[in-house]
């Protein structure tokens, strides 16, 4: 089951630049990951690290994003002005 567990969370690391995708394998492997300390209770410590984890990235991801884009329409934006300019 751990082999699959695993499994699930390289596939999820694999899709995540390709869309939602890899973001609900990614939590659906996190749910299982705290779930399996129903079975082996010391893994609900590592289940809620990476859980934590796999939160920060999405929070943390979204705002890189953002910034991304914000910084993509301003250099745009100066390279149509020194276009003009010349």
């Amino acid at each position: 089951a751990s082999v699959v567990l695993a499994g699930l969370c390289v596939l999820a690391t694999a899709l995540l630049r390709r869309g939602e995708a890899g973001w609900i394998i990614g939590t659906v492997a996190q749910v299982l990951l705290i779930g399996s300390a129903l079975v082996l209770p010391m893994m609900a410590i590592i289940g809620v690290i990476f859980a934590a984890m796999w939160v920060a990235a999405y929070i943390v991801g979204g705002r890189i994003d953002v910034e991304r884009q914000e910084r993509y329409r301003a250099e745009v934006e100066l390279w149509a002005q020194d276009e003009c300019v010349r």
